[in-house]
């Protein structure tokens, strides 16, 4: 039985805002590696590719290094989220 056109589309949109939803992971990821190997050198770049980056821990300890809040981490953070929440509606039957 050949696929509706509408469930197709959707289906693409929603692999698609999944796709970008993991790029927003990784440039968080990424940008978390580099902080930490700013911050503490080699020991860093070790704990910055080890760990995940977090919701609030990290933003909080950013926050207390550097006395400025990780706005750009926080906006690529919910960008991410909505993605993934899209990805997740568009997908399911």
């Amino acid at each position: 039985m050949p696929m509706r056109p509408l469930r197709f589309i959707r289906r693409g949109a929603g692999g698609f805002a999944l796709l970008l939803g993991q790029l927003c992971a990784l440039i968080l990821w990424i940008g978390y590696a580099i902080t930490w190997t700013n911050w503490i050198g080699f020991f860093g770049f070790l704990i910055g590719i080890s760990t995940a980056p977090g919701l609030v821990i990290f933003p909080l300890l950013y926050w207390i290094v550097e006395n400025e809040f990780p706005t750009g981490y926080a906006v690529v953070w919910l960008i991410g989220l909505v993605l993934f929440t899209a990805s997740a509606v568009l997908i399911e039957d």
